[in-house]
């Protein structure tokens, strides 16, 4: 099964499609929610999903779930796994009615516990900011702003479209471009950047000087002069087994748990 199709699998989605190519598949839902989402590095999705719809005992749940997770992992002092595609679904309800009290919690899960990049999460998450940040969703405590904020902080992949789709926006391109100078994962859309910048859009044009420039190097702290580590010397032969023992082979996606074997 495909990538694209675990995520339709796991958010019960409506539509997805890549290129020209649809698959279509019905839901008996009476509660949905719609949300559109194109991403230049994948595949294009359409969906309505039935994600958990909590009440506020299962709210309750859901958030104590995750603290309990967090306080097993501290118990041995390794940080808590990533958020999963189901986890970020849920968390995405959540946002849309924060919990009193919670407000800072759901805003720190969605900041700082799902994995940049172009995994499941990442997908469902910037599936969600981008519809903030495209005005088709509001949140309470993410507004606009704070959704490309937020976008700019993905690295690259499922973010990129809507960033390079906002350089048009006249309120946030400002912001959007802002997001995009440090932002080196561009893949194809760098030729959007550029057909942008070359028909005088002034925000895509200062987007593709800053990275002639190498801002997203240059303006990163300065190394210091010397720097302290520790260096893990082995004396003799070694192997693989040696630095993560098969018995424990299990644990090898999950790194900080796995490091324990040594």
């Amino acid at each position: 099964m495909s990538k694209q199709l675990r995520i339709a699998s796991l958010l019960g989605i409506y539509r997805l499609s890549h290129e020209c190519t649809e698959l279509t598949e019905s839901l008996s839902t009476d509660r949905v929610t719609s949300y559109n989402f194109t991403a230049k590095t994948g595949c294009a999705l359409e969906y309505r999903d039935d994600a958990v719809l909590h009440s506020g005992e299962e709210e309750k749940s859901v958030l104590e779930a995750y603290r309990n997770h967090v306080a097993d992992r501290d118990a041995i002092n390794i940080p808590p796994k990533p958020l999963s595609a189901q986890q970020v679904a849920d968390l995405v309800e959540l946002l849309k009615a924060p919990p009193s009290g919670e407000e800072s919690y759901l805003l720190d899960l969605i900041s700082s516990r799902v994995p940049p990049g172009v995994d499941e999460a990442a997908y469902v998450k910037a599936a969600f900011l981008s519809d903030i940040a495209l005005g088709k969703v509001d949140c309470p405590i993410i507004d606009k702003a704070n959704a490309i904020d937020l976008l700019g902080d993905m690295h690259g992949g499922y973010n990129i479209e809507t960033l390079v789709t906002l350089l048009r926006d006249a309120e946030f391109a400002g912001l959007a471009a802002k997001e995009l100078k440090h932002t080196l994962l561009m893949f194809d859309a760098f030729y959007d950047v550029a057909s942008l910048a070359k028909d005088g859009n002034k925000h895509a044009q200062e987007v593709m000087q800053s990275w002639a420039d190498a801002e997203w190097f240059t303006r990163r702290e300065t190394l210091p002069e010397s720097l302290k580590m520790v260096v893990f010397k082995v004396t003799g032969e070694t192997n693989t087994d040696d630095l993560s023992p098969a018995p424990d082979a299990w644990s090898r996606p999950d790194i900080p748990l796995h490091a324990r074997a040594l």
